[in-house]
């Protein structure tokens, strides 16, 4: 028995196609099509409607094959014809072989010859993924994390009252020239605040005058106020742009808005999905927090923290009960062996009693018996290696002066904002890698990489579905507000 047939497919490429009969027995499913499009027997309503077709008209539009005979469109076409016991079936032959293709490469041939199927939406998710690379979908989170962690407020000054445009003299233009330096150097970890590059300016210390050849730029408030006065001018004189500065002790909240309906469903289904991140630690067996004292160096380790999903945790001064409320609830919570922290505080007295402090209440207050704790930064022994500026020496006035010079033995004192935010990124991720089971932690990054291609499987089938169908509005022939 011969399958009839009128008309035929449509040329979809230039390529050179042949058309002949071919028996049946010879034709191949492709194996990816296994893996995009369910499976239809002979009882599916659809197979069974195609069959009775094929049954009364023959089969119309000519099955799609390569030369080494593996189907590329016609599979349910294949199905029926066999379930009819049809011994050849009409053919367009392709000039490529299978052989010659990768699956992936294969698997997009046959979704790019199967646009009219009718699929469901787990086919069409199936046909995404087939276009989504670990590293794009790893290099999208990243940075939803990157947003999700600047929060909704934004860091801003504004000047009172317009003034006459600042020009920076001759005399402070070593010194201006030393700040830009050292904005170019710090790249990504911009903006910064003026303490920041108050101690980066330290590292080679520039003429605050250059007509002075004794106001070299010291550790002390008067260079730190040059260097303030001196930042206002060169923002507001266009050399230095005002978000590479930053003053986080005057947020300011902004509320999110759009021009239009339209405009909002077209940014709302960019990031449709966005934000799933595993947590990578579910498989250690010591529940890991990072604590920092400063809140001027958070934003220098959130990557890091990111990166290993660890919460981070700005303890400034002697953090309050409930901070330790919930850090102890959080661990409770997780059900791990044992709690471990980084911990990253200046290296002065209050720093110290910080991390004791820290440390003694949530053992013997919150009930955490196994509790242990590393101290990142900052220490002696790194400002030597480092040659750090110090911030002035303890003072004896301070109740906690007596046990920083018992445990230390000097006084001199140094603020994490002398270090360089690449270095202190460095050192919490050798820290944090020296305590975590890191087999088990890059199994969770390989499962988390295949979860988020999924998801962006996901997100761009529901997305061809929702942006295709009309809405109501269109439906009924009305236009948008």
């Amino acid at each position: 028995m011969t399958g009839n047939r009128s008309g035929g497919q449509s040329e979809k490429s230039k390529v050179k196609r042949t058309r002949k009969d071919i028996e049946t027995a010879r034709l191949k499913p492709s194996p990816e099509n296994q893996i995009l499009y369910n499976s239809r027997g002979p009882d599916h309503p659809d197979l069974r409607g195609l069959i009775e077709s094929i049954r009364e008209r023959g089969i119309e539009a000519r099955l799609l094959v390569s030369r080494d005979h593996y189907i590329i469109s016609g599979h349910n076409r294949l199905q029926a014809a066999q379930h009819l016991g049809l011994e050849t079936v009409p053919v367009e032959i392709l000039p490529i072989r299978r052989a010659d293709c990768s699956s992936d490469e294969w698997a997009r041939l046959l979704r790019e010859h199967n646009h009219g199927r009718q699929k469901t939406f787990d086919e069409l998710t199936r046909e995404k993924l087939v276009d989504i690379s670990k590293d794009e979908v790893l290099r999208a989170a990243r940075d939803q994390r990157k947003l999700r962690s600047d929060g909704e407020t934004e860091e801003i000054e504004i000047s009172a009252t317009r003034k006459q445009r600042s020009v920076i003299s001759d005399d402070k233009r070593p010194m201006a020239d030393a700040v830009r330096k050292v904005l170019r150097e710090l790249g990504t970890d911009l903006p910064i605040s003026v303490r920041g590059l108050h101690y980066a300016l330290l590292r080679q210390p520039p003429l605050r005058n250059s007509r002075k050849p004794n106001s070299r730029y010291r550790n002390d408030r008067q260079s730190y106020q040059d260097l303030s006065d001196l930042l206002t001018r060169m923002r507001l004189a266009g050399e230095v742009p005002w978000g590479w500065i930053i003053d986080e002790t005057r947020p300011a909240i902004h509320w999110q808005t759009w021009p239009n309906s339209a405009e909002f469903i077209g940014q709302k289904s960019k990031l449709l999905f966005d934000g799933y991140a595993r947590d990578l630690m579910q498989s250690q067996r010591v529940f890991f927090a990072v604590v920092c004292e400063k809140l001027s160096v958070k934003r220098f380790l959130e990557s890091t923290c990111a990166e290993f999903t660890i919460p981070l945790i700005v303890a400034r001064g002697n953090s309050s009960a409930d901070l330790r409320h919930q850090l102890a609830a959080r661990y409770h919570a997780s059900r791990k062996d044992a709690c471990h922290l980084f911990i990253l505080a200046d290296c002065d007295p209050d720093g110290d009693s910080i991390a004791q402090t820290l440390v003694n209440s949530l053992a013997h207050e919150f009930d955490i018996d196994e509790l242990t704790a590393d101290r990142v930064a900052i220490t002696h022994r790194q400002a030597d290696e480092m040659g750090l500026p110090y911030n002035l020496d303890a003072k004896p006035s301070s109740s906690n002066y007596e046990g920083f010079i018992e445990r230390h033995g000097r006084s001199d004192c140094y603020e994490l904002e002398a270090v360089q935010p690449a270095q202190l990124r460095t050192w919490l991720d050798e820290a944090i890698r020296g305590r975590i089971d890191l087999e088990s932690y890059n199994a969770e990054v390989e499962q988390q990489a295949e979860e988020l291609r999924f998801i962006e499987a996901k997100k761009r089938a529901v997305l061809e579905l929702v942006l295709s169908a009309p809405t109501s509005l269109e439906a009924d022939g009305s236009s948008a507000p």
